[in-house]
C-alpha cells in the first residue's frame, strides 16, 4: 500500500480534475477505517474515468469547446502533440496528471485491498 500512497501524493501535487482530487484525498483519509474499501473503489473508478486517451484528445481538441477552454493556439498545439503520440503508438495522454493517474492505476490491487 505504501507505493499507492506515495503515487497518490504525487498525483495530488499535479493538476487534475476536482473529482479525482476528492476521490484520492477521500481514499487517503479512509486508510485503516471501515470506509477504505468503498473509498478505494470510488478512487479506482475515478482514475479510470480521468485518464484521457490520445483518441479522446484527437476528438476533443479540434472542437469549439477545446478552443474556448485552452485558446485556439494551445488547442492546436495539443492537437499536434496528440497526433505525434498516436504516431508513436502511445494510448494515453502524457501530461503530468494523466501520467500520475496511470501510475496510480497500475497499483489498483493495492488500493482495493
Amino acid at each position: 500500500m505504501k507505493n499507492a500512497i506515495e503515487k497518490t501524493k504525487v498525483l495530488l501535487s499535479n493538476w487534475c480534475c476536482d473529482e479525482l482530487k476528492e476521490a484520492a484525498q477521500a481514499w487517503l483519509n479512509s486508510i485503516g477505517t471501515d470506509k477504505q474499501k468503498e473509498a478505494g473503489e470510488r478512487y479506482v473508478a475515478e482514475l479510470q474515468d480521468s485518464i484521457v486517451t490520445v483518441e479522446g484528445m484527437l476528438a476533443f481538441l479540434p472542437t469549439k469547446e477545446a478552443k474556448a477552454k485552452f485558446g485556439e493556439d494551445i488547442a492546436n498545439k495539443f492537437y499536434e502533440h496528440a497526433k505525434e503520440l498516436k504516431a508513436k503508438g502511445i494510448v494515453n495522454c502524457d501530461c503530468p496528471a494523466c501520467t500520475s493517474a496511470s501510475a496510480v492505476l497500475e497499483l489498483k490491487e493495492e488500493i482495493l485491498r
